[in-house]
């Protein structure tokens, strides 16, 4: 559920510094979990600092939520 992640959401925002993360609720899987969709995004003066920060969330999130049993696409 949305609420569950939102610890997840903090601790990965805390580990990296001016990455915000957003989840979008988008209904209910046919098996029945619920499918959220998360948005990655950063403000940089240098597009080159950016984007390893957000790669790094991004790395970060997925290793999370596979431990709590979350399935991960993208």
């Amino acid at each position: 559920m949305e609420s569950a992640l939102a610890p997840i959401i903090d601790c990965v925002m805390t580990h990296w510094a001016g990455v915000y993360i957003k989840s979008h609720p988008r209904g209910v899987e046919a098996s029945g979990r619920p499918h959220i969709e998360l948005h990655f995004s950063t403000f940089s003066s240098k597009q080159m600092k950016g984007v390893p920060a957000v790669g790094g969330a991004v790395k970060e999130m997925k290793k999370e939520l596979r431990t709590v049993g979350a399935r991960v696409d993208g």
